[in-house]
């Protein structure tokens, strides 16, 4: 029988081999820029990292950054985030930047009794300084009026192109509990295998995602927050590391057309990573819209600080019929805050300089009202704990970011602080500074830190951890999936690493106070 395995293995390798071999070929100009086939002589995508481009390839794809291209047509990537009041909904979309394109975007909100509100919104595009850089608009609209806790349709058309409808939960309102939240950290575009080879790519969290929310995409909050840990999420956070896109802009547009039946349906909140780098970081700047939600956020930052440019201000005009004028509205997509219920989260840049960031963060955390806010959740991209075998990221630069953060933390009560980066699952217990104050999470004296970068990108999973586990290291594993917060009540939370592969829970644990 081992023999017989042992043939069948070897017969099925090499039939993919000669599949692969079948269309490998050398020439990017013939193959195209998104081309890659694992064992074949020459790549024309990511293949800086391996040194195995083909030799066209600079002048074909334009040293990695492709050839001039973006969305054919549109409406498409439909993604919502929040602001500041549970009443509004910021939608994102993109479409061609052909002249049928470049009208005023208009989406059509119609409410559970079936009337309706048409909204206008802002167009924008971004540059890159590549000689074929990305072809689009992106649009803004903000719809207005809305009743918390309530599902609503929409459909947004820029000209004569239209969309296809989508429907979202208004947030709950400022207090609300129970909510469950999904968290994602490193999720890349969809793949057929990473860069090792294995199956380290998003394509299986993508789908689970899509499945958990189509269960209460007819369902109001209050019937969707079942007290356990497959209740389906109403909001999706992204602590970083978003599609992956290596330069290649365009991989954008992908990422959020897989996306889109996910993020058109829950807020998608999102945090800068290091792989949003390129031009500086214009394309994550551009493409996301997460307002400015704190009043202490302008009077506390100096923007002219932050090596990228952090503020984007965009009307939102409603359209006839009436609808209620709009302030403009005050994007900061590198730190910026946000109630969600009964929680409060803050976001904040580890790619920038965090010290022009501190005085935002302190400000913030101490104007939390813990009264109708109990729970605060900081995000970010890269960790303050982390015991991967990665002497850089968890050695050098998380104890660097915990001497800035962690006395805010501690003085704030920070609950739980969430991060990407390294591409797997680790949980703590209460630590601060290096030392575990309980291994337990009843009333816990310190917050919990926990790295969820295992939802799967081309780079893979990353399963090295150190063989010394740290005092205050809790669990280590690295399967795909997410991270599903449910906070239950004021004084109950749990957090449930959700399998990507079948939906169950590998790990778990709850923090009562």
């Amino acid at each position: 029988m081992n023999m017989l395995r042992g043939l069948l293995a070897l017969t099925l390798a090499a039939s993919f081999t000669i599949v692969a071999a079948q269309s490998c070929g050398t020439s990017c100009a013939v193959l195209g820029c998104d081309f890659y086939e694992k064992g074949c002589p020459c790549q024309c995508s990511k293949c800086v990292k391996h040194n195995d481009c083909c030799s066209d390839w600079d002048a074909a794809c334009d040293g990695g950054h492709g050839s001039a291209a973006g969305p054919d047509a549109g409406p498409e990537q439909h993604h919502l985030s929040l602001t500041a009041s549970p009443s509004e909904m910021v939608v994102s979309f993109a479409t061609s930047n052909k002249p049928s394109y470049q009208a005023t975007p208009i989406c059509t909100l119609v409410a559970p009794d079936g009337s309706n509100v048409t909204f206008s919104g802002a167009s924008h595009t971004y540059t890159t300084n590549v000689s074929s850089p990305w072809q689009g608009l992106l649009h803004t609209v903000r719809f207005t009026g809305l009743t918390p806790s309530q599902r609503y349709k929409y459909t947004c058309r820029v000209g004569s192109s239209e969309g296809a409808q989508h429907s979202f939960l208004a947030a709950p309102p400022v207090g609300y509990l129970p909510v469950t939240v999904a968290v994602v950290g490193d999720m890349g575009e969809g793949c057929n295998m990473d860069d090792h080879g294995r199956d380290g790519c998003a394509n299986a969290t993508i789908a689970r995602l899509q499945a958990d929310v189509a269960k209460a995409s007819e369902e109001t909050s209050a019937s969707v927050e079942a007290n356990n840990g497959t209740a389906p999420f109403s909001l999706l956070v992204h602590v970083g590391d978003i599609a992956y896109t290596g330069g290649v802009e365009t991989v954008y547009d992908g990422f959020l057309n897989e996306l889109e039946p996910v993020a058109a349906s829950v807020p998608y909140q999102v945090c800068v990573g290091n792989h949003e780098h390129y031009f500086n970081f214009s394309g994550f700047l551009a493409r996301f819209a997460m307002s400015e939600s704190s009043q202490v956020m302008s009077s506390q930052v100096d923007p002219n600080r932050m090596s990228a440019s952090a503020q984007l201000r965009l009307p939102a005009t409603p359209a006839a019929p009436a609808a209620p004028a709009a302030d403009p509205l005050v994007v900061n997509n590198l730190f910026y805050s946000f109630d969600y219920g009964g929680v409060h989260f803050v976001a904040y840049s580890t790619e920038h300089d965090l010290a022009p960031q501190l005085n935002f963060i302190s400000a913030d955390l101490a104007a939390v009202n813990r009264t109708r806010t109990p729970w605060v959740v900081a995000f970010a991209h890269r960790p303050v704990y982390c015991s991967t075998n990665d002497h850089n990221d968890c050695d050098i630069g998380g104890p660097k970011f915990g001497q800035q953060l962690e006395p805010l933390f501690s003085q704030f009560k920070v609950d739980l602080a969430l991060f990407g980066h390294l591409h797997n699952y680790e949980r703590t217990w209460p630590v601060y500074q290096g030392q575990v104050s309980a291994r337990s999470y009843a009333n816990p004296s310190a917050t919990v830190h926990a790295v969820v970068g295992m939802a799967g990108d081309i780079e893979g999973l990353t399963d090295d951890f150190s063989p010394t586990v740290p005092s205050w290291s809790a669990v280590r594993d690295s399967r795909l999936g997410y991270a599903r917060l449910h906070f239950v009540s004021a004084t109950r939370m749990s957090l449930y690493y959700t399998l990507a592969s079948n939906g169950s829970v590998a790990d778990e644990f709850t923090i009562t106070k």
